[in-house]
């Protein structure tokens, strides 16, 4: 479990230091670590934030924009031929505001954050034989069940598709919570699928 909590700190922080260059994105960061169980959630979040706080400007915008302005053109109230007088409404029209323009570095480095979320996990346990680093702070690994060596393949299956893939489905996390608690290896859905199981180095 505290392998699990140093893993999902280590994995947004790139996500936090992003933000707090850009000054956006400290909300997020919180609800990537909660959402570490099923990150293809996390990552939807992700991408749909500054969508939603763009929204919400929107909104904001239209409901406190100024009472229009009107100007008269043409006759005056003292115009004695009684024709109506025209009216421009000077108030700006919310889609006439101006968007910041998208900066491609930025998104290339916002993705680059949202992959090393992804994906961090699993480089980390192909590149450090079954070992992440909260993994190897609390000295466990991840190994066969009848032998002591992962290969790439099982570490493929069990990161990617267990864990990126298959936790996505927001009751699979709960179901290998109660899994890991009660099972005599103590094996989540994701080891099950991949015939793995976390011991002690």
């Amino acid at each position: 479990m505290f392998a699990f909590l140093i893993d999902s700190v280590i994995a947004v922080v790139p996500v936090l230091v992003l933000a707090f260059f850009v000054g956006k994105l400290f909300a997020v960061t919180p609800l990537l670590s909660v959402s570490y169980p099923s990150p293809l959630i996390g990552t939807v979040i992700y991408s749909s934030y500054p969508v939603y706080t763009s929204t919400s400007i929107d909104v904001i915008e239209l409901t406190e924009s100024p009472a229009p302005m009107k100007q008269h053109v043409g006759s005056d109230r003292n115009d004695r031929t009684g024709s109506p007088s025209a009216v421009i409404d000077n108030r700006p029209s919310p889609v006439d505001s101006t968007r910041d323009p998208i900066n491609p570095a930025l998104s290339f480095i916002a993705a680059v954050c949202i992959g090393f979320y992804l994906l961090y996990a699993f480089v980390c346990t192909l590149w450090l034989k079954g070992q992440t680093v909260g993994k190897k702070v609390m000295n466990i690994y991840v190994r066969k069940s009848d032998t002591d060596s992962v290969k790439s393949g099982t570490i493929i299956v069990r990161e990617v598709v267990g864990k990126i893939l298959m936790n996505s489905i927001p009751v699979i996390p709960l179901i290998s919570l109660f899994t890991m608690i009660f099972t005599r290896d103590r094996k989540t859905l994701h080891d099950m699928l991949s015939d793995t199981v976390v011991a002690d180095k």
